[in-house]
């Protein structure tokens, strides 16, 4: 069996500064298809590209703009060679301030907390109800504490 390139991708990643506000959402792409043919797309879509590579921020701060039109319009040929995944970082550390305060207390007692979804509908829950700023503060607090106590044992309810 030939080996196959899947080009992967990423923008966001702020590292352990998951709040960053100038970069609340993280996503990581790929695309199953050959070197062939992403050049043709990619020459065809900017063809007075003179970078060394493709990048966004390149293309955004130069005349190429209107080539990003010509790239999406390709892109319907290869909706099931593509996968995008999407995140809020704010969400993401919810979920992790779940797994490490509540996941604990509801396995402990007697409960599958990620059982049909549980775990996704219960942060889904906190999350819209700390949209407020004083909440958000609150909260950001919070995951900062928890990431600075990670490994600790929680305390007996």
């Amino acid at each position: 069996m030939p080996t196959r390139t899947i080009y992967c991708d990423e923008s966001g990643f702020t590292g352990y500064n998951l709040l960053d506000p100038a970069q609340p959402i993280f996503i990581v792409a790929s695309a199953a298809i050959t070197d062939e043919r992403a050049r043709e797309i990619l020459t065809a879509a900017f063809p007075d590209y003179q970078g060394p590579e493709f990048k966004f921020k390149n293309i955004w701060n130069t005349n190429n703009r209107s080539g990003l039109l010509r790239f999406v319009a390709h892109l319907a040929a290869f909706e099931n060679l593509a996968f995008i995944y999407m995140i809020d970082k704010r969400f993401a550390v919810l979920t992790k301030i779940v797994d490490f305060l509540i996941e604990p207390y509801i396995t402990d007692a007697g409960y599958d907390f990620y059982d049909d979804g549980f775990c996704w509908k219960y942060a889904n829950y906190i999350h819209f109800g700390l949209r407020s700023s004083r909440r958000l503060r609150c909260w950001m607090r919070c995951s900062r504490t928890i990431r600075r106590s990670a490994g600790t044992p929680r305390p007996a309810l």
